[in-house]
C-alpha cells in the first residue's frame, strides 16, 4: 500500500468545495459515497450506513451535514448542486432505501462508517471508510479486504477466484507496464486485487480483464480529488528549511508567497501554472458565490449552526462594530 503523499494546495489547503458547516462529515461523507458507488458498479436500490457507536460521527452525523453528503453522493447529485439539501427526498422519489443505523464493530479511527450498499442487479458490497480531516477520506476495505483508495488514484478493484494469479494482469490483458501498483488480498473464497494508477483506466482495459480466466467481475473506480498522486515532479522545496535553501540559490530574486505556492503545487501535481490559475478561479467564483449567499441570509431547520455572517453585516452597516 501507498505512503501518504505530501499535501497538495488544492487538495489539502483549499479544498473541499462543500456544504454544511463540517468538511470531515459532509465532504468526506459525500466522496465516500460516490467512490463506493463505482466500486458497486451497479444501479443503486438500498444503502445501510452504520456509524461506530463509539466515534464522532455517530452523535451528530445529521447536524454536522453526514448524512447530507453521503446522501447526495450516493444519488450522483455534485456539492454545488442545489438538489443536494432535498436529497433524501429524491431518494424516496426514486425508490431508493437509505437507512443509517448506529451500531457497534472493529474501528480504529474515531471517525469510521460501514457501508452496506446492494444494487437493482443483486450485487452487494460492504465497505469500512474512515474521515480523516479536511474532507480527506479512506475507504479500507470492501467485503473484509484490506485496500486502499483516498479518491488521488485511479483504480480497478478485480474479484477472482482463489489461486488467481495476478502478474498475469499484465502479460494477458495488454495492461501498460510500469503505470500501476498492485495490492492482492486472498481469502479463502476470493481474491480481490487493486490496481491503482495516477492516469485513467479504460473500460477497454475493464473488459479485458473481465474477460480472463477466473475473473468474476472489475470495478472501474475513478479519482475524485481535484490534485492526484503519482505525477509528482522534482520538488524545488518540500518544507521551510529546504524553502529557505532554494531561497539562498535565487541569486536574490524575490518572490512571493503566491508563486512560491504556485510553484510547489506545479511540482506536486505535474500540472502546469496556467491550468492550477484557472482551477484556483474557479473555486473563487465558489467561495465568492457562497459568501454572497450568506450575507444574504439562510435558514436551514438541521443544522447545528445557523446563519451569522449577515449579522455581522448588518451591525457593522448601523455602526455597532467597527
Amino acid at each position: 500500500m501507498k505512503a501518504k503523499s505530501l499535501p497538495s494546495i488544492l487538495n489539502d489547503v483549499i479544498g473541499p468545495v462543500m456544504r454544511g458547516p463540517s468538511s470531515s462529515h459532509t465532504a468526506a461523507s459525500w466522496r465516500i459515497a460516490v467512490t463506493g458507488l463505482m466500486i458497486l458498479n451497479d444501479e443503486l436500490e438500498s444503502a445501510l450506513i452504520e456509524m461506530e457507536k463509539r466515534g464522532i460521527w455517530a452523535s451528530n452525523y445529521r447536524e454536522q451535514g453526514t448524512a447530507l453528503g453521503m446522501d447526495g453522493g450516493l444519488l450522483g447529485i455534485e456539492m454545488t448542486d442545489e438538489r443536494i439539501v432535498n436529497a433524501q427526498q429524491l431518494a424516496r422519489e426514486q425508490g431508493i432505501a437509505i437507512e443509517y443505523r448506529i451500531s457497534s464493530f472493529e474501528a480504529d479511527h474515531t471517525n469510521t462508517v460501514r457501508i452496506t450498499l446492494k444494487g437493482k442487479s443483486e450485487k452487494q458490497v460492504v465497505l469500512k471508510a474512515i474521515s480523516t480531516g479536511g474532507g480527506m477520506f479512506g475507504i479500507i476495505a470492501v467485503d473484509g479486504h484490506a485496500v486502499d483508495i483516498r479518491g488521488d488514484s485511479y483504480h480497478l478493484i478485480i474479484r477472482a477466484r482463489p489461486g488467481f494469479d495476478a502478474g498475469s494482469l499484465q502479460a494477458e490483458s495488454g495492461m501498460p507496464g510500469g503505470k500501476y501498483r498492485v495490492h492482492t488480498s486472498v481469502q479463502d473464497r476470493e481474491t480481490l486485487i487493486q490496481l491503482s494508477s495516477p492516469e485513467p483506466f479504460s473500460e477497454k482495459n475493464r473488459q479485458e480483464i473481465s474477460g480472463l480466466e477466473g475473473v468474476e467481475s472489475v470495478s472501474l473506480v475513478a479519482a475524485i480529488l481535484p490534485v492526484l498522486s503519482g505525477n509528482e515532479t522534482q520538488f524545488s522545496f518540500t518544507d521551510l528549511p529546504s524553502l529557505m535553501e532554494f531561497a539562498s540559490d535565487t541569486g536574490g530574486k524575490e518572490y512571493t508567497l503566491g508563486e512560491l505556492g504556485l510553484m510547489y503545487e506545479s511540482n506536486r501535481s505535474g500540472l502546469g501554472e496556467e491550468e492550477l490559475k484557472a482551477r484556483m478561479l474557479t473555486l473563487i467564483g465558489i467561495i465568492e458565490g457562497g459568501i454572497a449567499s450568506g450575507l444574504k441570509g439562510t435558514r436551514y431547520a438541521d443544522r447545528m449552526l445557523h446563519q451569522q455572517s449577515d449579522l455581522v453585516e448588518k451591525a457593522a452597516a448601523a455602526g455597532k462594530i467597527h
